[in-house]
């Protein structure tokens, strides 16, 4: 079960922002999809992904699998590990 992010609840509804939240997760796919095939092109582990980008395991399977988005600055250090542009990472297919 995904947890919804705080930006996705209305105040005063009282409702969380459905189509929001799932134009999030579609990013958040398109994004790990992205890096996971550049990883893989470039015939690199999660583990190794992980360790040159100075964070667990766990974070990258996240990111892979479209749990957890990314901030700026681990998109950075991934398209600088994998030897790619930002927009190779972010852009939708």
């Amino acid at each position: 079960m995904t947890i919804p992010h705080l930006l996705d609840y209305n105040i005063t509804t009282g409702k969380y922002l459905t189509p929001f939240y799932n134009t999030r997760k579609e990013k958040s796919m398109n994004i790990g999809e992205n890096v996971r095939r550049i990883r893989i092109e470039k015939g690199m582990t999660q583990e190794e992904l992980a360790e040159k980008v100075n964070v667990s395991h766990p974070t990258i399977c996240r990111l892979e699998t479209g749990v957890k988005i990314p901030s700026v600055m681990l998109c950075f250090e991934i398209s600088k590990v994998l030897g790619c542009s930002i927009s190779d990472i972010i852009k939708e297919d």
